[in-house]
């Protein structure tokens, strides 16, 4: 997600943005990446309550190739 274009100096002081209940997941039962889930490039951004995480799990019945845990060290 990208808030706002990139070296942006508009002023939204008067009327900043606001993010709330952010949630960003990568991966699960099988490998996932990302280089970047949020960019705020905008001045003046009221953010709260974000969760950005990896996840290292998922569904599983253990049977079959993509039934594993995906592991911190795995690209």
């Amino acid at each position: 997600m990208e808030i706002g274009p990139k070296h942006s100096l508009k002023n939204h002081a008067a009327d900043p943005i606001c993010l709330y209940d952010l949630y960003f997941r990568v991966g699960g039962a099988s490998i996932g990446k990302t280089n970047t889930c949020i960019v705020i490039n905008s001045n003046d951004v009221i953010g709260d309550h974000f969760w950005a995480w990896r996840a290292d799990h998922g569904e599983s019945d253990g049977v079959g190739p993509d039934n594993f845990m995906a592991r911190w060290d795995e690209l």
